[in-house]
């Protein structure tokens, strides 16, 4: 059962992510469309190193959400569905 094997944590994601001291295989992040800080999730996340090696981190967002090229991170795949996109996120090698 995955619920056996996930933490899943219902709340605010930019919250989360800047307390927490935990490493994950996956993150999972769907933040309100209007969140300002959408954009800032994958240099929080990796640059607090909270993904595992070979992780993932998804985010669903807006198509009007941009995220910054970074050294920390590469976007692996985008996925657009209407105004919804989900892109896929892992450490730079």
């Amino acid at each position: 059962q995955c619920e056996e094997r996930c933490d899943i944590i219902h709340g605010n994601a930019v919250d989360f992510v800047r307390k927490t001291g935990e490493t994950f295989d996956l993150i999972f992040a769907d933040p309100p469309y209007a969140n300002t800080e959408t954009a800032d999730l994958p240099a929080q996340i990796f640059g607090r190193k909270l993904l595992k090696k070979h992780g993932f981190l998804i985010i669903e967002h807006t198509k009007h959400t941009t995220f910054p090229e970074s050294a920390l991170y590469a976007i692996e795949s985008q996925k657009k569905f209407g105004n919804t996109i989900v892109t896929f996120f892992q450490v730079k090698p």
